[in-house]
């Protein structure tokens, strides 16, 4: 937590960077980083799929156990 309020009071809203800011001698250079958006719109509905037949089979299993008794 100490490291959390270090890096707050580093941060430079004026700044390109997260903390701190460019000194001099030090380059910024742009990188390609890919997109996780796409992921996300790919990833989530099948999630979504995974969820519910879960949730219909501890149902299944719970209404067996529940009858059984």
């Amino acid at each position: 937590m100490k490291l959390v309020k270090m890096n707050q009071k580093l941060h430079n809203p004026d700044s390109p960077l997260l903390i701190e800011d460019v000194k001099d001698g030090e380059t910024v250079k742009e990188i390609s980083e890919p997109s996780y958006i796409e992921t996300h719109e790919k990833v989530l509905p099948l999630m979504h799929i995974f969820q519910s037949t879960l949730y219909k089979y501890f149902e299944l299993i719970f209404m067996k156990r529940k009858n059984s008794y």
